[in-house]
């Protein structure tokens, strides 16, 4: 009974596919042969022609393909943490984008926005947006990306700032410089480039020799611990609505008691 089912099951999903690859063969000649993209021959599909659900099949499956958790565990599967663009971590999206201040202020599209074309009243705005200080706003000063080069320059910053504010409050006082110096320099009296170097890419920690395995980042993630089966919200679209406690313990603030009042930021993370 069972191998009766599996046969069935098998010659059943090979009937499939050989049908869908016959449909595709037929989409891509006769789109071919026509010299239209799919885009174009989809929008005159009758209903009784495959290549219509071929498609849509396709643009299903790449919508999935996409799915917050199924590209999490994808990466998990292959024994890695999700992590800088890969998983759930993409890079940051809104309404209010570069593209959304050029259509409205780059009057003459050269991809660039100067003082001549943005309102007098908001210099102070066009000055705090302008992000390499050369008089205008640019796609790139707008980029948040960890390979924009605004975004290179101030982590290196910040590192070499971290390594020196030894009591982490913001500044760097003459004492913690010549702290920095002495501990850099190793008693000499200059310091070299390896020995900066050294001081802000010290050696990684020895391994425990016991790496995660794909099963462990896979329970995490069925915990909650690692993300969470639930697909995060579009741009335009409402987030999810929840209560906490607030900051003094002493009553329960709920998202949605904000909504259409004021602006709100929410941010998520660990601060310990």
């Amino acid at each position: 009974m069972v191998s009766g089912t599996n046969s069935w099951w098998c010659s059943s999903a090979w009937c499939r596919r050989g049908a869908m690859a016959v449909a595709a063969i037929c989409l891509l000649a006769s789109g071919s042969a026509r010299g239209e993209s799919p885009a174009e021959g989809s929008q005159r599909r009758r209903w009784y022609d495959p290549r219509r659900y071929v498609e849509r099949l396709m643009k299903e499956a790449d919508e999935v393909r996409h799915l917050e958790i199924v590209e999490s565990l994808t990466v998990m599967a292959h024994g890695k943490m999700p992590g800088e663009g890969t998983g759930w971590f993409h890079g940051g999206q809104g309404r209010y984008d570069w593209q959304w201040l050029a259509d409205h202020y780059d009057a003459n599209d050269d991809d660039e926005i100067d003082s001549d074309e943005f309102p007098p009243a908001a210099a102070d705005l066009l000055a705090g947006l302008d992000r390499d200080q050369n008089g205008k706003i640019e796609a790139k000063d707008m980029d948040w990306s960890s390979d924009a080069e605004y975004v290179k320059q101030m982590s290196q910053t910040r590192r070499l700032f971290g390594s020196i504010d030894r009591d982490r409050n913001g500044q760097v006082t003459k004492e913690e410089w010549r702290t920095f110096f002495e501990r850099t320099a190793l008693d000499a009296d200059s310091i070299t480039p390896d020995d900066l170097q050294a001081a802000l890419f010290p050696p990684a920690p020895p391994s425990t020799g016991k790496e995660p395995t794909p099963l462990d980042f896979l329970r995490g993630f069925a915990s909650g611990e690692l993300g969470s089966i639930m697909q995060g919200p579009s741009v335009g679209r409402r987030a999810p609505d929840f209560e906490l406690a607030d900051h003094e313990h002493k009553g329960r603030i709920r998202l949605s008691q904000f909504f259409g009042k004021q602006p709100v930021v929410l941010i998520f993370g660990s601060f310990t």
